[in-house]
């Protein structure tokens, strides 16, 4: 049984809050696109990384 349910405070701060990431997407699918576009930034940004570490030991 849940005791939260069972209490008689008043006090409504206690409360659990949406979280502000927990938004829903303004159009269907638009957060998978989003999702894939940070995924190809984030291995576009190591890929540049491993090629500017190898520029500098391969000179």
């Amino acid at each position: 049984m849940i005791t939260s349910l069972m209490t008689t405070d008043p006090d409504q701060s206690r409360q659990d809050e949406p979280l502000a990431g927990n938004h829903k997407p303004s159009a269907p699918g638009s957060n998978g696109t989003r999702e894939n576009i940070l995924l190809f930034s984030g291995i576009g940004l190591v890929l540049l990384a491993v090629a500017m570490a190898l520029s500098n030991i391969l000179v």
